[in-house]
């Protein structure tokens, strides 16, 4: 039952996963070769920008989007696992 819940707006959806190229085009470049973090150690970056991922990837469609920048998907699949990560992930709304 959706009582009060509106149809997600797939043109808004659609536009969003296309500018998401951009910026993990971007942070594709600046990530660490190797190495479980953005910089090569744990920084604000990764922390901030971790809580951003772990809400695109709830989606399946930003999950397929992410799976195309291999050292990003190799630091979300990293960070998502880290214990302290997992302890504060708030989930997503009602």
């Amino acid at each position: 039952f959706n009582a009060g819940r509106r149809a997600p707006d797939e043109a808004a959806i659609a536009q969003g996963i296309e500018k998401s190229h951009r910026v993990l085009a971007a942070v594709e470049t600046l990530a660490h070769d190797d190495g479980p973090f953005i910089s090569g150690t744990l920084s604000l970056a990764d922390l901030h920008f971790g809580a951003m991922i772990a809400y695109f990837t709830a989606a399946e469609d930003g999950r397929a989007v992410l799976a195309n920048y291999p050292k990003l998907s190799r630091w979300w699949d990293d960070l998502a696992g880290r214990q302290s990560l997992l302890d504060t992930d708030p989930g997503l709304p009602a």
